[in-house]
């Protein structure tokens, strides 16, 4: 398709997308700058999938992984980018190997560690209380001991409120025959 002398063809790719995806051409004005999402390299074919390298200026059709390396040195996110991409340098290409639990780059490696270390790990996490889990916990023995000596003082206080009563009842009969005595004198 001819275009006119004051008009040029732009590629579009989603500059939202790590992998930079070929989304189709726009024709502009030909003193328009070139944005973001756009170039003015030409798709090598625009039926097939093409992703724009934007460091090396050219479409591939290639994608590559990435694996990010956390400060921690522990495994983060894992990213698509077009063929050509160049590695951050806390990025590497190399994939941790398959059944890797808790993988940690070493310089030049993955390492970690197998699936049943790993659930001990876990299992250990879960078995061991915090310190403020572990005063919670003494400080819940302690009240559950102080709700039991308080249930035996309450009792012990009923049993003494009983004998009270009870001797109560016996001296009663006494002391009026005591009173009856002397008033009687």
């Amino acid at each position: 398709m001819d275009i006119p002398q004051n008009k040029k063809w732009v590629y579009l790719y989603n500059a939202k997308d790590t992998t930079h995806p070929y989304t189709g051409k726009l024709m502009v004005d030909k003193d328009d700058p070139i944005v973001l999402g756009q170039t003015d390299v030409a798709v090598p074919d625009e039926n097939k999938r093409y992703y724009f390298n934007d460091v090396t200026k050219q479409w591939v059709d290639q994608v590559v992984l990435t694996y990010e390396i956390k400060a921690d040195k522990h495994l983060g996110a894992i990213t698509r980018h077009p063929a050509g991409y160049v590695l951050q340098s806390n990025e590497t290409f190399t994939k941790p190997k398959e059944g890797l639990y808790d993988p940690q780059w070493n310089g030049s490696d993955w390492v970690g560690i197998s699936a049943e270390e790993w659930l001990k790990k876990q299992s250990e996490k879960l078995a061991k209380p915090s310190a403020q889990q572990t005063a919670m916990i003494a400080l819940g023995q302690q009240v559950g001991s102080l709700i039991d000596e308080n249930q035996t003082l309450k009792k012990q206080l009923e049993k003494n409120a009983q004998a009270t009563q009870a001797l109560g009842e016996l001296v009663a009969p006494l002391v009026a025959k005591q009173n009856a005595s002397q008033g009687g004198n």
